[in-house]
């Protein structure tokens, strides 16, 4: 039987797939100092780019503005293959 791919994204495109994706954590607003915000997550040129940014006036204990996706598939059981980068 083997492994069988149940998901995955490429990121081609401009705007990350909606159908795959939540842009944001609808449960969650994030871990402070830093809350979850739509604007620090992008799509370009195949990539998919998680941007964090200081906040010029801190809101309610938050200083930081961070970029997080949550996948609309539930996966139980498998492995990620993920490639990244850190600029």
């Amino acid at each position: 039987m083997g492994i069988q791919k149940q998901f995955s994204d490429e990121f081609y495109g401009n705007e990350l797939d909606a159908t795959k994706w939540h842009g944001d954590n609808p449960n969650w607003p994030g871990g402070k100092p830093s809350m979850a915000n739509t604007k620090n997550v992008v799509v370009k040129n195949g990539h998919l780019v998680l941007r964090v940014d200081k906040l010029n006036e801190p809101f309610n204990s938050y200083t930081h503005s961070v970029g997080c996706v949550i996948s609309k598939k539930s996966i139980t059981y498998g492995y990620f293959i993920l490639k990244c980068e850190l600029n």
